[in-house]
């Protein structure tokens, strides 16, 4: 995925789930190898950021991930590249 990955991985499951990899081409966003052939597409910005929900952290136990350099507070790290 290139870029603003959040609607290109929205539409790679929703396209590998229903079609598998015959619809690929059409996911903007999104760069792979087909055999000897690499494609790859562009996503424009996303203009409006309001358009992307806030996180549900509902579901990420932020007190079982520890930062040992933090002592004593609970401290999760993101990495991305």
């Amino acid at each position: 995925m290139i870029g603003e990955y959040e609607v290109t991985l929205k539409e790679l499951v929703e396209t590998l789930s229903k079609d598998g990899v015959n619809r690929l081409k059409e996911i903007d966003g999104l760069a792979f190898r087909a055999n000897d052939t690499v494609t790859v597409n562009r996503r424009k910005l996303l203009e409006n950021l309001d358009y992307l929900p806030f996180p549900d952290r509902d579901d990420f136990p932020v007190d079982k991930y520890h930062d040992f350099e933090v002592v004593g507070s609970s401290c999760p790290q993101m990495w991305t590249s």
